[in-house]
């Protein structure tokens, strides 16, 4: 078996099809993965499905579940079917792993509710999978560099080439830094320009990101990841909040901290998590769905840029006391 241990074949065929063989009453776990041996960044689903009796209700794990050393490269939560008088959950994710030789998919712990309101936990087991190298087997180490040959003996003449080649640079070289050195007419500094309010610097960058090719070229990603350091950016020159360093959560946090108003800070809320799970559980939404994104984004801005300064009174328009001049003849005697 190519030096392969027996027990390791053994523990291959019998994880294929994972189930917790102590399973607390009211709920079965089920793991399966497939296929078992795969090459170097080849995909393999794997598939949890809890069946839950009456009243009980599990927590299924989510695209950010702890799956290390494999990466999720996708994830679907399927809608519960009825079974009887239980019904049956199901999550499917697609897996990568990038280390070679023997690995295995971590047991996850499901936590659900049971009738009477108590919380409980089932497990996964883990399940062996066999990573095989891109490199043919019979593939030979990298065989050394050859020594660099011997220079044939120079002449005379391209060293004298060379030399003068030499001084007419050193030449060039002393003649720019005298030029640099030379002391140059003072200039009166220029004003600087006042910084653009952080709604325009947004709305260009989002109608930038609108006409990139980002989505045609399938670079999700990417799309997501320049969209919510735009709107980052935004909330940094609106509240000076450094959003572009900190997590989702902790934005928040730090807006809640400086006083933003509760009803902004509800609006980032409600739109931070839908573009993090296409940023970071690489998530691939409807193409519909991802060119909505900017719009959603711009209404945002729309929603939270301060309001436009009222316009001052205009003096000449109010009426003024009108105090005339009393005439000569107008003065009577005391």
């Amino acid at each position: 078996m190519n030096g392969r241990s027996p027990m390791w074949a053994i523990l291959v065929l019998a994880s294929a099809v994972s189930a917790d063989a102590q399973q607390p009453s009211g709920i079965s776990v089920a793991a399966t993965a497939q296929p078992t041996q795969v090459t170097v960044g080849d995909p393999l689903r794997y598939i949890i499905e809890v069946t839950a009796q009456e009243g009980h209700e599990p927590q299924m794990p989510g695209p950010d579940a702890a799956l290390q050393p494999f990466v999720v490269r996708d994830y679907h939560a399927g809608t519960p079917q009825a079974v009887g008088r239980a019904r049956l959950y199901r999550v499917e994710y697609e897996l990568a792993v990038y280390d070679v030789g023997k690995q295995a998919i971590p047991a996850l712990k499901i936590v659900y509710r049971g009738p009477g309101g108590q919380e409980g936990t089932a497990e996964t087991k883990p399940i062996a999978i066999e990573v095989k190298s891109i490199a043919p087997p019979d593939a030979q180490d990298i065989k050394d560099v050859r020594p660099p040959r011997e220079l044939a003996a120079t002449t005379l003449r391209p060293v004298l080439i060379a030399l003068a080649a030499l001084v007419a640079l050193l030449a060039l070289a002393a003649g720019v830094a005298y030029l640099r050195r030379r002391p140059r007419p003072q200039m009166a500094p220029q004003p600087k320009a006042p910084p653009r309010p952080p709604e325009d610097v947004a709305y260009e960058k989002l109608a930038q990101l609108e006409r990139s090719d980002l989505l045609i070229c399938g670079q999700i990603q990417k799309y997501f990841d320049r969209l919510s350091d735009i709107i980052r950016e935004y909330i940094e020159g609106r509240y000076q909040v450094p959003a572009l360093e900190m997590t989702s959560d902790e934005t928040l946090a730090a807006m809640r901290a400086a006083g933003v108003d509760t009803e902004h800070v509800a609006l980032f809320a409600r739109a931070f998590p839908h573009w993090d799970l296409a940023k970071f559980a690489k998530h691939e939404p409807p193409d519909e769905v991802c060119r909505r994104a900017v719009a959603e984004a711009r209404a945002l801005v729309d929603a939270t840029k301060p309001a436009p300064p009222a316009a001052p009174e205009d003096a000449a328009a109010v009426p003024r006391p009108h105090v005339g001049r009393i005439k000569p003849h107008d003065r009577r005697p005391g």
